[in-house]
């Protein structure tokens, strides 16, 4: 399992495209979602989605322009 530190650790060592999976607990998605964007993920993975609002949430917490 890794950790912030290492987003931060690969972030700086690799410059292309970066991409974080995160847990899908209710409580504690959104603030991982943030915290892989504010750390430089490209892209993040949320893994058993089961309902649509569960994503519309993720989108949401990374504010406008994300997709």
């Amino acid at each position: 399992m890794g950790t912030p530190e290492d987003l931060v650790s690969m972030r700086s060592a690799f410059g292309g495209h970066l991409i974080c999976r995160i847990n899908n607990d209710p409580g504690v998605r959104l603030a991982e979602v943030r915290l892989a964007g504010a750390l430089g993920a490209n892209e993040v993975w949320l893994p058993m989605v089961r309902r649509l609002d569960e994503i519309e949430d993720c989108l949401g917490a990374l504010g406008p322009g994300v997709t």
